[in-house]
């Protein structure tokens, strides 16, 4: 089995437009992450 400990120190950026996949992979990646951070578009990514 993998250890995925190291992930616990990245911040992501997640930008997805379908809303129901950007909700559902989110909800996993926080499990993982130290921090998520998502939106739908562009725009408020630069932001």
């Amino acid at each position: 089995m993998k250890n995925y400990d190291i992930l616990k120190e990245f911040n992501v950026l997640y930008i997805e437009d379908d809303t129901s996949l950007l909700k559902n992979l989110s909800e996993i990646l926080e499990d993982f992450v130290k921090n998520i951070y998502t939106t739908d578009n562009t725009t408020d990514a630069y932001i």
